[in-house]
């Protein structure tokens, strides 16, 4: 998430929060419903103001609206592509000997349909509902668990919030067998005066308070690959390693994902920093629902996590996402 001038405190201080600079203006309120009505795009057309200040990711070539609406048009490969993706990972996770979670995050829109404008397409006609069937309970899904918590989602970012977050560790975690840590549900809490990732995009931009998880300390980053891939441009091939002596599980699991889980310690509450929180190491590589077979019989991890956004699956992830950096530590 985009967060310039943030601004901490600790949760009951005294002083104020202030806003992430001068012009911004607070998600909900009435100057932000006066400047940024019901309906407005950003001037890039990549958000929308929804009902009650709620943003969401508009347009794009995953066109998370038009999934949410029935809309989508997917390859006619687009299922036996999918199939043969699921099926592959379990029998080499199985043959790795490693327990394999899937995790595909429900949009926003389909968390908050009632913040949206636009009507929404039953489950199985939406893409989501078409892979559920062909994954025949092999993928997780938890929108329930996500629109039962309020809050769930940041109103100015396409991301869950720390709540949210929560509910997908557990979601994970239930995968494997495991409880959430109590080390982990009941950190320390600050708040943030900061502007999402979609609030950034609109002028003035749009701001609000984040109650997240004070920063780990014990969680460290043992091997990163981000600056180098980014400068080759975006984020296909990105390797991350965290490793965390004080985990309150002993295990090491590879993540392959997308933005959500992705491990950063200077955002503390995403799903990314809960298994860094959690585990005692954590292999990220930015391939969302992929898979990269070299890299996994290199680290032969206790646990694998596939992860996406729900706007993603449109397009089906390649057979082996990653290229792998060589001499590359395993975390420990």
């Amino acid at each position: 998430m985009a967060t310039p001038e943030r601004q901490w405190r600790r949760r009951g201080a005294a002083e104020p929060v202030r806003a992430p600079g001068p012009r911004s203006v607070i998600a909900g309120s009435a100057a932000a419903q006066a400047l940024h009505p019901l309906g407005r795009c950003s001037p890039d057309g990549a958000a929308v103001v929804g009902r009650d200040g709620w943003l969401f990711v508009a347009g794009g070539s995953n066109d998370a609206a038009a999934q949410f609406r029935g809309l989508a048009q997917l390859s006619p490969a687009w299922a036996s592509q999918w199939d043969a993706l699921l099926e592959r990972q379990r029998c080499h996770a199985e043959q790795l000997g490693a327990a394999l979670a899937t995790l595909v995050v429900p949009d926003k829109i389909a968390v908050l349909p009632g913040a949206f404008t636009g009507r929404a397409a039953g489950f199985e006609d939406r893409p989501i509902g078409r892979l559920a069937r062909l994954a025949h309970g092999r993928l997780c899904y938890p929108l329930e668990a996500l629109a039962g918590v309020p809050g769930a989602y940041l109103r100015t970012d396409s991301h869950v919030a720390p709540r949210g977050a929560l509910r997908l560790l557990g979601a994970v975690l239930d995968q494997y067998g495991l409880p959430v840590p109590a080390a982990v549900t009941e950190a320390p809490t600050v708040d943030a005066l900061a502007v999402g990732d979609l609030g950034v995009k609109f002028v003035p931009p749009i701001s609000e308070v984040m109650t997240v998880p004070a920063a780990c300390p014990h969680v460290r980053i043992v091997a990163d690959t981000t600056d180098v891939v980014r400068q080759r441009g975006g984020h296909a091939g990105l390797v991350r390693v965290t490793g965390n002596e004080a985990a309150p599980r002993p295990e090491t699991i590879v993540v392959l994902g997308g933005s959500g889980a992705y491990p950063q310690p200077e955002c503390p509450g995403t799903l990314g920093d809960l298994l860094a929180r959690t585990f005692a190491g954590v292999h990220f590589l930015w391939a969302p629902f992929g898979w990269a077979q070299t890299y996994l019989e290199m680290v032969r991890p206790d646990l694998i996590l596939v992860q996406t956004a729900e706007r993603f699956i449109v397009r089906v992830p390649p057979r082996d996402a990653l290229i792998v950096p060589p001499g590359l530590p395993r975390a420990s």
